[in-house]
């Protein structure tokens, strides 16, 4: 019997591409719910709703902590293989 063993890289990129999509829907959907337009005066339902902003921050900080225990130390975080935020947060 042989077996072997290796790397999905397709399967680990298809991966960190779910999530990042993920991601930045969830910050649009906190947008849109927490928008105000100063011309209409219209507010999102989750307006001035401390506690999303909280949200959004460790939504934030959980993307930039690097990953533990991963074989290579130099590449343990969304930044190191090439995901980027935008000036908007996604």
């Amino acid at each position: 019997m042989t077996i072997t063993v290796s790397r999905d890289t397709k399967g680990i990129l298809d991966q960190a591409d779910r999530l990042v999509t993920n991601y930045n829907d969830v910050l649009s959907k906190i947008k849109d719910l927490t928008k105000f337009d100063s011309k209409t005066l219209e507010k999102g339902a989750l307006f001035g709703e401390s506690s999303v902003n909280n949200i959004r921050r460790e939504l934030a900080r959980l993307m930039a902590t690097p990953i533990e225990g991963l074989a290579v130390q130099n590449l343990n975080t969304m930044g190191e293989v090439g995901y980027r935020l935008e000036s908007d947060g996604r």
